[in-house]
């Protein structure tokens, strides 16, 4: 294991990023404001749950590339479920076709800075104008397996289902659409109460300052 690629600092994603380089000496990449979280969350660890932050070999940045194994990948800093959400941009081989396959690095907005609320469904539409870019995005690689029905779709495989499940540019945009509903819809229940003129009037949802 040369290298290893984290999409985001949460320990969910970070945690075991240090065990696995002190094992194989893999090169650790991801975002700067990535490695900043992943120390703060090292820092509350305890138990069982405990771990360290990586030795972080390069900083990816908004554009940057590097080449793995013959395999390009490209980065694009995309925040919103956190400040450096690390998305991945490269090409997979079935059956001798290459196929363009994108790592989405935060599911989910974040509530907890109104910053990233906005940030979050601005990235999903730049991911959006990336993915169709040619050739279109047609392999979507969740760092969530229930997020882009993995085992279901290794199972099919497994029951000898002749297309490769995996290969659709429809549920790639499908599930990204997903995302922008969802966090549009978080706005919606979760968007700062505003006073109206009239001090009598009761308090109305002022969902455009979040989305504008």
């Amino acid at each position: 294991m040369t290298h290893i690629l984290v999409t985001h600092g949460h320990s969910d994603q970070v945690g075991g990023a240090e065990y696995l380089q002190s094992i194989f000496g893999s090169k650790v990449i991801m975002t700067k404001k990535g490695l900043e979280l992943a120390i703060e969350q090292s820092g509350k660890s305890k138990g069982k749950n405990k771990f360290l932050p990586p030795k972080v070999e390069a900083f990816a940045t908004d554009g940057s590339s590097i080449v793995i194994g013959g395999t390009e990948f490209k980065f694009y800093i995309t925040p919103g479920h956190t400040q450096g959400d690390l998305s991945i941009d490269f090409l997979v081989k079935d059956n001798n076709m290459n196929y363009r396959a994108f790592i989405v690095g935060g599911h989910g907005v974040n509530f907890q800075k109104p910053s990233l609320v906005k940030a979050f469904l601005s990235s999903m539409a730049r991911i959006k104008k990336l993915a169709n870019e040619s050739p279109v995005v047609a392999v979507n690689l969740s760092n969530h397996p229930h997020k882009n029905n993995l085992f279901a779709n290794r199972d099919k495989i497994r029951q000898g289902e002749s297309a490769n499940p995996f290969i659709s540019s429809s549920n790639f945009f499908q599930f990204i659409e997903l995302q922008e509903d969802s966090a549009s819809k978080k706005i919606k229940e979760n968007a700062p109460l505003k006073k109206t003129g009239n001090p009598n009037t009761s308090i109305e949802l002022n969902v455009k300052a979040l989305v504008d």
